[in-house]
């Protein structure tokens, strides 16, 4: 029922004109009555998903930033839906001071939430592993690749353009990511060289799956053919870049190696123009150059100092 009222009120904003005027009654509860979910997303998938986020404690607002990704309708949708006319939202909400973009997922009001912040906290990752390096692995870490760690934060930070609007859970998740990730890169640094790339990959995949095979019984969901095939393609594609990180690691210093993490975000922005047509705006493409002219000055400056020794 609630998805055949979502795909009516749909088909009322078709033809809308720029002198129309559309009035939106909206109360909270209203999300679990407007079930439309995104192209490629099955009622299925999202039931699946929202189980999946009670089962792991997620917060409320955390559970409704999910859902209006995954919502056709939700996250400010309805109201693109309803250009060019005017839309006047009347809001209503037994939970004082909530924010508008939360009350029935916000239809009518722009989604506020983006990967943005948690990316952000997760590239302090560079800055954490060449201080690691430093500490650790007593590698001497000098004024340019200090610099260099630094310029590139910049330039993604240029790239994401971050809100701190308040601090999350989420928010502690990405720093612990990036935290454990530069970890993961200063011990593999640290063994480099005392057995091959592929055992070093081999090893810590089959102990790293041996741990989730555990920790995945009491949430496990039977995925479908087409969701195991791309289970299949997302090992391949990591188990690959973390033999390549392996390898990286047997040639060169951590700390030389962290500022080119910042180069990932470049991949990103190319794929999600690909793929999702989100093309990049003037600020992105000089985030962009930033990085890749850091890149180009860590290789020049490594060449010019191995020909002095």
């Amino acid at each position: 029922a609630g998805r055949r009222a979502a795909q009516r009120i749909v088909e009322l904003t078709r033809g809308l004109k720029a002198e129309d005027l559309v009035l939106c009654l909206i109360s909270g509860g209203g999300s679990a009555l407007l079930t439309l979910p995104a192209e490629g997303v099955s009622l299925d998938d999202k039931r699946a998903i929202n189980r999946a986020l009670l089962n792991s404690g997620a917060a409320i607002d955390e559970m409704n930033c999910v859902r209006k990704h995954l919502s056709a309708i939700k996250g400010g949708r309805l109201a693109t839906m309803c250009h060019p006319a005017r839309v006047v939202t009347l809001l209503i909400s037994d939970v004082p001071g909530d924010a508008p973009e939360v009350i029935a997922s916000g239809p009518t009001v722009p989604d506020s939430s983006t990967c943005a912040d948690a990316l952000a906290i997760f590239f302090v990752q560079p800055l954490i592993v060449t201080v690691l390096s430093a500490l650790i692995l007593r590698e001497a870490v000098g004024p340019r690749r200090w610099a260099a760690v630094a310029v590139g934060f910049i330039g993604t930070l240029i790239i994401i353009r971050p809100g701190f609007a308040e601090v999350n859970p989420g928010a502690g998740f990405a720093f612990a990511a990036g935290a454990f990730l530069a970890c993961y890169f200063v011990m593999t640094r640290s063994i480099a060289g005392q057995a091959h790339a592929m055992v070093t990959t081999f090893q810590t995949s089959l102990l790293g799956g041996l741990i989730l095979s555990i920790l995945i019984v009491p949430v496990w969901q039977s995925p479908s053919l087409t969701q195991w095939g791309m289970f299949a393609a997302l090992a391949f594609i990591a188990t690959f870049g973390h033999l390549m990180i392996v390898r990286a690691y047997d040639h060169a210093e951590a700390s030389l190696l962290a500022p080119l993490a910042y180069t990932e975000m470049i991949t990103s922005v190319v794929l999600g123009w690909w793929f999702f047509n989100d093309f990049p705006d003037g600020w992105t493409f000089l985030g962009v150059g930033i990085l890749i002219s850091c890149a180009i000055y860590i290789s020049m400056r490594e060449r010019a100092v191995a020909r002095a020794a």
